[in-house]
C-alpha cells in the first residue's frame, strides 16, 4: 500500500499546474470500494461472473472550463476481478484478483448548487488502466477441511492494459471556502479484452464503485 500511495502522490505535480490556472479548481483525495465482476464470452456463450469487492484509493483534480462545465482528471489504485463457484467439489471457488493503476479524463457538468455548500455533478469519460498485480485465489475442500491457496497468475495470461468508459455522480459538501467532503459513485465498463491466454475467450472488466473523501479549493 505504501508503494501505491507514493505512485498516486507522484501524479499530483501533473494535476496541480492545471488546477492553479483556473479559479474554483479543486483537488480531492478519495477512498472507497469497487464491486467488480467480468463479462465473459466463451465460445459464443455470454455470462457474467460473480462479483468481488475490492479497495480503491485515488486523487482527482477538477478544472472549470465554462459556466457549469468542467474537466476532471483522476488517478486511482483500483482492485478488480471476479469469482467463479464450482460443483461438485473439491474445488469450490476460484477468485481472480486484479489490481490496476487507473487514470480517467472526464467531462463534468454541475446540475445543482444549493447555495449552502452542496453541489451535485454528473461525469462521463474514458479510462485507461495499467495492471499492477494479478493473483488467483482457489478455495478447495480436502478431507473435509477447507484449504485456501493464492498464486500469481501465469505470465501472459492477462492483458497489461485495460481501456473502458466510466459514468458517475459526484456530490460536494463544502464546510468552508477552502475545504469540503465528498461522496461519489461510478459505473465502469471495459472495452478491452483482458484475457490474453485464449482466442476462444473474451473477458471485459466492469464494476460499480462508491467513494468518500476530502476536497480542497486550490484556485
Amino acid at each position: 500500500m505504501k508503494r501505491i500511495a507514493i505512485a498516486l502522490l507522484a501524479t499530483a505535480p501533473f494535476l496541480l499546474p492545471a488546477t492553479r490556472a483556473a479559479a474554483q479548481a479543486t483537488l480531492a483525495l478519495t477512498v472507497g470500494a469497487n464491486r467488480a465482476s467480468v463479462g465473459v464470452n466463451r465460445d459464443g456463450d455470454v455470462f457474467n461472473t460473480l462479483s468481488v469487492t475490492r479497495q480503491s484509493i485515488g486523487l482527482a483534480a477538477s478544472i472549470p472550463v465554462w459556466a457549469k462545465l468542467g474537466l476532471q482528471l483522476d488517478a486511482s489504485y483500483t482492485g478488480k476481478g471476479y469469482t467463479e463457484r464450482y460443483n461438485p467439489r473439491p474445488v469450490s471457488s476460484s477468485t481472480l484478483k486484479l489490481a490496476y493503476l487507473e487514470t480517467r479524463v472526464m467531462g463534468k457538468v454541475q446540475l445543482l448548487d444549493s447555495g449552502s455548500g452542496v453541489k451535485f455533478h454528473l461525469l462521463l469519460g474514458p479510462a485507461v488502466a495499467t495492471e499492477t498485480s494479478c493473483q488467483q485465489h482457489v478455495e478447495a475442500v480436502l478431507g473435509g477441511e477447507t484449504v485456501n491457496s493464492q498464486v500469481p497468475c501465469p505470465a501472459g495470461s492477462t492483458s497489461s492494459l485495460d481501456f473502458g468508459l466510466a459514468a458517475g455522480a459526484w456530490m460536494e459538501m463544502w464546510v468552508s471556502d477552502r475545504f469540503g467532503l465528498l461522496l461519489s459513485g461510478f459505473h465502469s465498463r471495459g472495452i478491452q479484452d483482458i484475457d490474453a491466454a485464449s482466442e476462444r475467450v473474451t473477458m471485459k472488466n466492469r464494476g460499480t464503485s462508491l467513494h468518500t473523501g476530502v476536497i480542497i479549493s486550490v484556485g
